[in-house]
C-alpha cells in the first residue's frame, strides 16, 4: 500500500509491535490483534516512509539484542520507563514460554497417561472377554458332560428295564409251556384211561382170562365174589346192547311201513284218476294262452 500504491500506511511487524508495547503506544489487546489504530493520524503521509524505516531498524536491532543501549535509550527518549517495561515483558514472556512449555508437557503427560489407561482398559477388557469365553467354554463342557452322564444313566435304566421285562417274559413263558404241556399229558392220561376202560371191557368180555389171573392172585373166598361180579357185568352189558339192537330193528320196520303206505297211496291215486284228464287241462291252458294273445294284439283307438 505504501510503496506500490502510494497510500498512507505504516507497516508494523512483531519486533516493531514489541517497541509499541514497551512505549505504551499500543495496548496488549491491540498487539494481539496486530494493529495500532491512530498511527496514520499521528504520523503525516510525507514522513511515513522515513518513520517506518527507522522503526524497522530499531526493532531489528532490539530483536537481535534485547540489551542494546542505543535501542534502550531510544525507548526511554520516547517514553520514560520503557526499558523497564521491556524487561518486565521479556520476563513475562519467558514465564509465559515456561508456562506454555509446562502446559504442553502436562498435556503430553496427560495424553500419555490417558493412552496408558486406554491400553490398560483394553487389556483388562480383553482379559475379561477371555475369562468369559473360558467360563462359557467350561460351562459348555460341563453341560456336554452332564448330558453324556444323563444319556448313560438313561441307557442303563432302559437296559435294566428291558432286562426286567425279559425276565418277566421268561417267567411268564415258562408256566405257559407247562400249561400247554399239561393238557397233552391229560390227553395222554385220558387215552390211557380209555385204553384201560377198553381193556377192562375186553377183560369183562373174556371171563376166562380173569379167572386165570384171579386164580393165581386171589384166595378161594374171593373167587366166588369175582364170579358174581363177572356174571352181573355180562348181564348189564347184554341189557345195554339189547335196546340198541331193538331200536335199529324198530327204525327199519317203520321205514318199510312208511314206504309201503306211500306206494299204496300212489297206486290208488293212479287208479282213481281218469285217462282223459290230462288233454282237457291242456286245452284249457291253450284257450287261455290264445285269449291272452288276442288281448295283447289289440290296439286302443
Amino acid at each position: 500500500v505504501q510503496n506500490g500504491l502510494g497510500g498512507h500506511a505504516i507497516p508494523v511487524d512483531y519486533a516493531a509491535m514489541v517497541i509499541m508495547l514497551s512505549t505504551e503506544i499500543a495496548s496488549q489487546s491491540e498487539a494481539m490483534a496486530g494493529k495500532v489504530p491512530g498511527l496514520e493520524r499521528a504520523i503525516p503521509k510525507n514522513k511515513a516512509i522515513d518513520f517506518s524505516g527507522l522503526l524497522h531498524q530499531a526493532a531489528v536491532a532490539l530483536h537481535a539484542n534485547t540489551k542494546d543501549k542505543n535501542c534502550r535509550q531510544l525507548l526511554d527518549a520516547v517514553s520514560k520507563g520503557s526499558s523497564a517495561r521491556l524487561d518486565q515483558w521479556l520476563a513475562s514472556k519467558k514465564a509465559a514460554k515456561k508456562r506454555v512449555i509446562q502446559r504442553k508437557a502436562d498435556e503430553r503427560a496427560a495424553a500419555e497417561e490417558a493412552e496408558k489407561q486406554r491400553i490398560a482398559d483394553e487389556k483388562a477388557a480383553l482379559e475379561k472377554k477371555a475369562a468369559k469365553a473360558a467360563a462359557a467354554k467350561k460351562a459348555a463342557a460341563e453341560k456336554i458332560a452332564a448330558a453324556a452322564r444323563a444319556a448313560e444313566e438313561k441307557a442303563a435304566k432302559a437296559k435294566a428295564a428291558s432286562e426286567a421285562k425279559a425276565a418277566k417274559a421268561a417267567k411268564k413263558a415258562t408256566p405257559k409251556v407247562a400249561k400247554k404241556k399239561a393238557p397233552k399229558k391229560a390227553a395222554v392220561s385220558k387215552k390211557a384211561a380209555v385204553s384201560k376202560k377198553a381193556s377192562s371191557k375186553k377183560a369183562a368180555a373174556k371171563p376166562k382170562v380173569v379167572k386165570k389171573k384171579s386164580a393165581k392172585k386171589l384166595p378161594a373166598k374171593k373167587k366166588a365174589a369175582v364170579k358174581k361180579k363177572t356174571v352181573t357185568k355180562k348181564k348189564a352189558v347184554s341189557k345195554k346192547k339189547a335196546p340198541a339192537k331193538k331200536t335199529a330193528a324198530a327204525k327199519k320196520t317203520t321205514k318199510k311201513a312208511v314206504a309201503k303206505k306211500v306206494s299204496k297211496k300212489k297206486a290208488a291215486a293212479k287208479k282213481a284218476a281218469p285217462a282223459k284228464a290230462k288233454p282237457k287241462a291242456s286245452k284249457k291252458s291253450a284257450s287261455k294262452k290264445s285269449s291272452s294273445r288276442k288281448l295283447t294284439k289289440r290296439k286302443p283307438r
